[in-house]
């Protein structure tokens, strides 16, 4: 939220010019800067959350049919961060393995979670180096045995918009 998306046309001069923004986007005023150039402004406003949708400029002369044009980039914003939809062990739960595989899966808008982004800490020690992650989820399998007692987890993710999302939560382990 508060990125902008900076568009110019190159046209006749003396038109009227607007931009779209795929469908989600429609008739943003351009300002003709020179003759000729024409450049308008959409500010990412909270809540946007589109991937791969492409920008088209009109250019209105008068007594003319408008001329329309589609950008060789596509635009991709998200304002909106990701979520994480589904963690294990549960939050408060007790489990009765030293070893328990820990998981949070991810929900994302049109914009997806950038695996690189996944971090997990368990008990306040960094264990991402040890973690499979993708833009669905990060799972840990420990390669020793905690304790018995409460088991810290926090896991923080990004999407590639760079909107943040961290949860924690805590386990038990109590072995026999």
């Amino acid at each position: 939220a508060g990125g902008a998306v900076r568009v110019t046309l190159q046209g006749t001069p003396g038109g009227s010019a607007t931009f779209d923004i795929g469908s989600y986007v429609t008739n943003i005023a351009m300002q003709e800067s020179q003759p000729g150039t024409y450049s308008g402004i959409y500010t990412i406003p909270r809540g946007v959350n589109f991937s791969a949708v492409p920008v088209i400029g009109r250019l209105q002369l008068a007594g003319r049919a408008p001329s329309s044009a589609t950008a060789e980039q596509t635009v991709s914003a998200a304002s909106t961060a990701p979520g994480i939809s589904a963690v294990a062990p549960q939050p408060g739960g007790i489990v009765d393995g030293s070893r328990p595989g820990i998981y949070a899966a991810f929900s994302a808008g049109a914009v997806p979670v950038n695996p690189a982004s996944a971090l997990l800490w368990v008990n306040g020690r960094d264990v991402t180096s040890e973690c499979v992650r993708t833009a669905q989820f990060i799972q840990y399998l420990p390669s020793y045995s905690y304790p018995n007692g409460p088991v810290r987890v926090t896991v923080k993710i990004a999407d590639r918009a760079g909107n943040v999302t961290t949860k924690s939560w805590t386990f038990s382990i109590k072995t026999r």
